[in-house]
């Protein structure tokens, strides 16, 4: 179940459909270097649910949290150098963040 979740399987414009953002703000994320999606043979960038789940946790941080790019990185930085000693800092720091299904 976690491989695939991590499967790339979705294009930049369903994934910027999916998540009601521009695709230029999912390119915006990867270069700031929030996000790292798949790049095929031929460069172009697949997304899997791991990566859904991930933006979506960006724009909490961004939209409800009033962080700006950069405070958004650090967060994520910190939360995934604590995630092996605190595996539920994400949870006890942002309680009120919800991930939707979206595929």
């Amino acid at each position: 179940m976690a491989e695939e979740k991590t499967k790339p399987i979705l294009a930049l414009s369903v994934t910027a459909q999916l998540l009601n953002l521009h695709p230029r703000t999912l390119m915006l994320y990867e270069k700031e270097g929030l996000i790292k999606p798949y790049r095929t043979s031929t460069n172009r960038r697949l997304f899997s649910q791991a990566d859904l789940s991930q933006i979506q946790f960006i724009q909490y941080l961004i939209d409800k949290k009033r962080a700006n790019i950069a405070g958004a990185k650090v967060i994520l930085d910190l939360l995934e150098k604590a995630k092996g000693r605190y595996p539920n800092l994400k949870e006890e720091f942002f309680p009120y963040f919800s991930q939707k299904e979206l595929i």
